[in-house]
């Protein structure tokens, strides 16, 4: 068996929430809900760290072993400060050593905030990691 690829999907999601605080009041603020509506959403990292993150992406010896392929989806906060909070595995791969891998590679990244009216907000952000074989 051959490693194909590894690799990440981006894509933004925003759960409704409302918030009237201050700039200052915002930085990473966990008691404000993420914002539905933005202007700007989160922005992953640049091209080099997206390289760097997805050749750190290892896939699983175990499930390597078992022939195991699939995709994790991975939904988490992207906070006013770039950083990721509340990451979570939003599907059931049937593989416990994809989802950790996912977790652990994601883990790494930080983004470029959503802005609403010029003001970084949290927001929503979902990713599929797919871990094939050939």
């Amino acid at each position: 068996m051959k490693l194909l690829v590894m690799y990440l999907c981006l894509s933004c999601s925003c759960i409704f929430a409302q918030s009237h605080t201050t700039i200052k009041e915002r930085k990473v603020d966990k008691e404000i809900p993420p914002v539905a509506v933005v202007d700007q959403s989160p922005e992953y990292p640049d091209e080099a760290t997206m390289r760097y993150v997805v050749s750190n992406l290892q896939y699983p010896q175990e499930a390597k072993e078992k022939g195991c392929q699939g995709n994790v989806y991975l939904e988490f906060i992207v906070e006013t400060d770039g950083s990721i909070t509340d990451l979570k595995v939003v599907n059931n791969t049937g593989c416990p050593e994809f989802e950790q891998e996912a977790v652990r590679v994601v883990k790494m990244l930080k983004f470029n905030p959503a802005i609403k009216d010029g003001i970084p907000v949290r927001a929503t952000f979902h990713i599929p990691v797919k871990f094939r074989l050939s």
